[in-house]
C-alpha cells in the first residue's frame, strides 16, 4: 500500500507521545505505526460499511503512554490499578477516540506470551479499535477483531517485504 493511499484512508489519524523513548521501545517505526492504524480503521470502515460493526470513528489518536500514565488512567477509566496494554476512549460530539497504549506493557506482554511484538501490537490495537466502535467484549467483537487484525498483519508482511 502507498503512504498516499493509506493516508486517504481516515480523515484524522494522529499518534502523540511525550516521552520519546517509548517509540524506541515499539515493534515498529513511527510512519508505520501510523499506516497500521490507518489499516486498521480503514478495514473497521468498510467493516462498518457491511453493518459488522457499529460506528466507526472519524478521527483517533493513539497516545502512547508509559505505564505509570497507563496506571493513572486506568485507575481513573476503569477504577483498576496497575498499567494495561490498551485503553480506548470513544470519541463523542466532535472529539477524536482515544487509545492510550502502554509500550512497555506491550513489550512484557509479548515475551509472556510468546508472540512477536508486532504481532501483539496488532493484536492490542485492533482491540482498542473495536472498542471505540462500539463493542463490549463477546463473541461478535472478536470475530470483528480478528477481521481487522488480518488486515493488519496483512499490511506488515506487505511492508516487510518492500
Amino acid at each position: 500500500m502507498s503512504d498516499t493511499m493509506a493516508e486517504n484512508m481516515c480523515s484524522s489519524i494522529e499518534i502523540l507521545c511525550q516521552e520519546p523513548y517509548l517509540f524506541a521501545l515499539m515493534p515498529v517505526s513511527g510512519r508505520r505505526l501510523r499506516h497500521l492504524v490507518l489499516v486498521l480503521v480503514e478495514e473497521a470502515r468498510r467493516m462498518h460499511g457491511e453493518g459488522l460493526i457499529p460506528s466507526c470513528p472519524e478521527e483517533l489518536v493513539l497516545a502512547l503512554v508509559t505505564d505509570r500514565e497507563c496506571a493513572s488512567l486506568n485507575r481513573e477509566a476503569m477504577g483498576s490499578f496497575g498499567p494495561t496494554n490498551i485503553l480506548s476512549f470513544p470519541g463523542s460530539q466532535g472529539m477524536a477516540a482515544e487509545l492510550a497504549l502502554a509500550p512497555e506493557t506491550l513489550l512484557r506482554e509479548s515475551c509472556l506470551y510468546g508472540q512477536e511484538p508486532e504481532e501483539h501490537l496488532v493484536r492490542l490495537l485492533s482491540h482498542g479499535l473495536m472498542h471505540v466502535c462500539g463493542f463490549d467484549h463477546s463473541e461478535a467483537m472478536y470475530r470483528a477483531q480478528d477481521r481487522v487484525m488480518q488486515a493488519g498483519v496483512r499490511f506488515l508482511e506487505r511492508a516487510e517485504n518492500q
